[in-house]
């Protein structure tokens, strides 16, 4: 509704303007609206979920978040940089914050298995990676989007 109310002000204060240069109104009105909503999802990060602030993973460190029904691990790797991959190892379900960062690696405490925190890639073993989650920074807000994004599994 408030969608509506804001786009329904701009576009008023455009109206003279747009019925000079068109005769059907209603159309113009309509693709306003389904323009501006779009414009509004887009310019805001709707599909993007704050998890946390920069203060809660400090460089070198790792912390677990449930995010829109996803387990997910934030990692601050050497440098700085936030990284948001699968929580599971897809060796055998084991829970990776349970595991150890070195700020370069993830290490699953099960059997071992490593992954490169900037890429999520297997190091030991080579192949098998981690799926990883887009991360935007907004201020000190870490926001992470897990739309179109599925836990990847390997052999066992």
């Amino acid at each position: 509704m408030l969608i509506d109310l804001v786009s329904t002000a701009l576009f008023l204060r455009i109206s003279p303007w747009l019925t000079l240069c068109s005769r059907d109104f209603e159309q113009v009105l309509t693709t306003f609206q389904v323009c501006f909503i779009v414009w509004i999802e887009l310019e805001s990060g709707m599909s993007f979920t704050k998890v946390c602030t920069v203060d809660d993973v400090w460089e070198g460190e790792m912390a677990p978040f449930t995010v829109d029904g996803h387990e997910i691990v934030l990692v601050c790797g050497d440098g700085g940089s936030i990284k948001a991959f699968q929580a599971m190892c897809p060796h055998q379900d084991i829970s990776l914050a349970e595991g150890k960062f070195d700020g370069k690696k993830l290490i699953c405490r099960a059997h071992l298995w490593q992954f490169d925190a900037e890429t999520g890639k297997g190091i030991n073993p080579s192949d098998c990676a981690l799926a990883e989650y887009p991360v935007k920074l907004d201020g000190e807000d870490v926001y992470v989007k897990t739309e179109g994004v599925e836990p990847l599994f390997a052999h066992t």
